[in-house]
């Protein structure tokens, strides 16, 4: 199973590709410490792949766990377990765990308090508004109408802070939410793979005709830029006089800012 995340170091000015690979087809807590994941890292500035110690956390990025970046940091959910010895699913605890992309160094970060014991709970991490965001369903997979929470960490890294700002339930069984537009609708799919724009203002949905499979849909932010990617001796680089290029954390700020929100169809 292979994890990626992607993100920007505003004091190297440098764009850096993390890859997590655990190196059995269906990782279990116990087998961590014999079979431990390969970490890398890869600079776009220098082009250069860089392989992490293992940081001896025993946690498993939830299989197919999309990543989000904020606050400097790549993160995904995760799972650990209390006890190492105890087979028991009671033990596993849900978390975030993250990648500072400047430092290389994990984290991990409490979900709300009601969420850390829940399993098929469907969760994903996402960002609203420059805030950390969970998105939990707050029922069993195998109900017929499962209903999404969008829960924001207020505070980023106070586990006290985590906020439920409002519930989906649009009278239909959801597939997944894929994401959150600038205006704080959220886009989400059907289990008959039908997209719909929620807006959790009015409560309201739309429509914009889309169909697909349910677990075609993806969904990501992008920012507008005029710098260019070159090839040079085999490795890739930006172009250095590029006058697009952020100068310190402040600008790298303004300019992270979500100004787009895209889906893509993958068959």
């Amino acid at each position: 199973m292979e994890c990626l995340g992607f993100g920007y170091e505003p004091i190297t000015d440098d764009y850096k590709l993390v890859r997590i690979v655990y190196l059995q087809d269906c990782p279990c807590h116990g087998s961590l410490e014999t079979h431990p994941p390969l970490i890398q890292t890869y600079s776009l500035r220098t082009g250069v792949w860089r392989t992490i110690p293992y940081p001896g956390s025993r946690f498993n990025i939830v299989e197919q766990s999309l990543s989000v970046f904020v606050n400097g940091s790549v993160h995904w959910l995760a799972e650990i377990r209390d006890d190492e010895d105890d087979d028991d699913d009671d033990s596993i605890c849900s978390v975030i765990f993250s990648f500072d992309i400047g430092n290389e160094v994990f984290h991990e970060m409490a979900v709300p308090k009601c969420f850390e014991r829940g399993l098929d709970l469907n969760m994903s991490v996402a960002v609203i508004g420059g805030l950390l965001a969970l998105v939990p369903c707050n029922s069993k997979v195998w109900t017929s109408d499962p209903c999404y929470s969008v829960w924001v960490m207020k505070k980023y890294g106070v586990a006290e802070s985590w906020t439920k700002l409002f519930d989906i339930d649009v009278g239909v069984r959801l597939g997944r939410v894929l994401g959150f537009k600038k205006n704080g609708e959220v886009i989400m799919v059907t289990n008959a793979g039908k997209l719909l724009c929620y807006e959790p203002r009015s409560r309201t949905t739309s429509d914009p005709h889309i169909r697909s499979r349910t677990e075609s849909f993806y969904l990501d932010t992008f920012m507008e830029s005029l710098v260019l990617l070159n090839v040079k001796d085999g490795d890739l680089g930006r172009q250095a006089n590029s006058s697009t290029a952020s100068k310190g954390k402040g600008e790298y700020e303004e300019k992270g800012k979500i100004r787009y929100a895209t889906f893509t169809l993958l068959y």
